[in-house]
């Protein structure tokens, strides 16, 4: 499953899943703004890196194609896993 959207639906997004944007530019969490949203590898994320949330978790990944080469094959891989 793959829920795309727009730059016009990033707030959205983010606030459904309990995020926001500090003055910063940085994903953080809405009821501690103080701390920042990391990836998987562990790296803050800025709203124009955000690219997405992999479903069933609260992994963010940024859209960057290293960033997008490794998601992709990690789904792959997970997918071959699970059949």
């Amino acid at each position: 499953m793959q829920i795309t959207f727009d730059k016009t639906a990033k707030h959205f997004v983010l606030d459904s899943f309990e995020k926001a944007i500090d003055t910063e530019g940085y994903l953080v969490e809405k009821s501690n703004p103080q701390q920042r949203v990391l990836t998987q590898n562990g790296q803050e994320i800025t709203e124009e890196e955000f690219g997405g949330i992999i479903p069933g978790s609260t992994i963010f990944v940024k859209n960057d194609l290293p960033t997008i080469m490794e998601l992709s094959d990690n789904l792959k891989s997970f997918d071959e896993h699970s059949r």
